[in-house]
């Protein structure tokens, strides 16, 4: 979500916060997304107002940095989590809030997000009611998420649930079991597919010594 923040201070800041843009539009669960405030002021600068956004649980591993145009400054670079700083702006100056965040992988129905600006304790904001937003999207399920899975071939399949999302697609938490090397027994013990291919041993007759041939775990003639 990207906010702007209009301020005209001289004891009395008209504080405005409006989004200009979606905090997690048609969002994909576990993926990244991108929330902004940007703080505008003017006609008179604004020293020491505090900017709040309040990430919904829907989201993790939040971290944002601040960016203030000429002359302007954010209380604070970079955080983490939510934000809750200070910015001193100069008239028609801009301080711009970008955040990043994981949507969290079980995460469905809707997400909201709310940012809002605050005056500094001797200023008087005549609308406060438009010095804060909330921005509300709807989560894309990740398909798949919860559901059993399995990973690997043969005799190396190992069963699992899909725990995790990755740009939308579900992945398996399972871990497959190391291959062996090929027997007869119509099992596919190398994990290529196949079953008991190239499975041979040496056998004798009246006739003299040969070769059997494994086929679906039974020995052929000699």
């Amino acid at each position: 979500m990207l906010s702007s923040v209009v301020d005209d201070v001289d004891r009395l800041g008209d504080l405005e916060l409006r989004i200009v843009g979606p905090a997690i539009s048609s969002v994909t669960v576990a993926a990244a997304a991108v929330v902004g405030v940007a703080v505008v002021a003017g006609p008179a600068a604004v020293v020491g107002a505090t900017v709040t956004d309040t990430f919904p649980a829907g989201l993790s591993n939040v971290s944002w940095t601040c960016a203030a145009s000429a002359g302007s400054a954010c209380g604070a670079p970079a955080g983490a989590g939510n934000i809750a700083t200070t910015a001193s702006i100069l008239a028609g100056g801009t301080v711009t809030y970008t955040a990043t965040a994981v949507v969290a992988a079980g995460a469905s129905g809707q997400i909201s997000n709310v940012a809002s600006i605050t005056p500094p304790v001797l200023n008087v904001d005549p609308t406060p009611a438009n010095a804060s937003a909330v921005d509300t999207d709807t989560v894309t399920p990740c398909p798949g998420f919860g559901a059993a899975c399995s990973v690997g071939v043969g005799e190396c399949a190992s069963p699992g649930v899909n725990a995790t999302c990755l740009n939308n697609v579900a992945v398996c938490n399972a871990v497959a079991k190391p291959p062996s090397a090929e027997i007869c027994d119509n099992l596919d013990n190398n994990c290529n597919g196949m079953i008991d291919e190239g499975v041979t041993r040496a056998c004798t007759t009246s006739c003299g010594t040969g070769t059997q041939y494994c086929t679906a775990g039974v020995w052929g003639d000699c």
